[in-house]
């Protein structure tokens, strides 16, 4: 299996939390996430709360003192892992593939925590036979950080 690219993105995720206490938290969340394996998972989320958090609530979201995690900070989570491997994923693609790339078509899945396992998948992407890319998410405080390897399925 040979590498054919790598890409890398870091995040942080206060960016995240502003767009979602914005205006365009809608159109960013549907231009991010694939329509039918990541948009309903994040619409089930919304529809645990029907209270728009002000500016300032955003901002001070996470209690330090807390071992609860609120609502915002999962949905900031999931929008930040999620962007931070589709944009690392682009960072590992080479420039004509690039030109093609639309966030939405991709999507990430996960079985049973194998790292090998962790692939980025798109049925429209006309390589997707012959390569695959393996992601892995971070978070460290105030920052997401994606890791993206493609790799050739089978080499010659």
């Amino acid at each position: 299996m040979a590498t054919l690219g790598h890409g890398v993105d870091i995040l942080r995720n206060a960016r995240i939390r502003r767009i979602l206490a914005s205006k365009y938290c809608d159109r960013f969340v549907k231009r991010i996430l694939h329509p039918q394996h990541e948009l309903p998972q994040f619409q089930q989320m919304a529809m645990q709360t029907s209270k728009i958090p002000s500016f300032s609530e955003v901002c001070n979201s996470i209690d330090q003192s807390s071992s609860t995690v609120s609502l915002l900070d999962r949905k900031c989570r999931l929008l930040s892992s999620t962007f931070a491997a589709k944009e690392a994923l682009f960072k590992s693609l080479d420039a004509e593939d690039q030109q093609t790339f639309t966030f939405k078509d991709w999507y990430r899945v996960s079985n049973s925590g194998v790292a090998a396992s962790r692939v980025l998948l798109n049925p429209k992407y006309s390589k997707i036979n012959g390569e695959r890319f393996i992601w892995s998410i971070s978070h460290d405080g105030e920052y997401t950080i994606g890791s993206v390897i493609r790799t050739e399925l089978f080499s010659q």
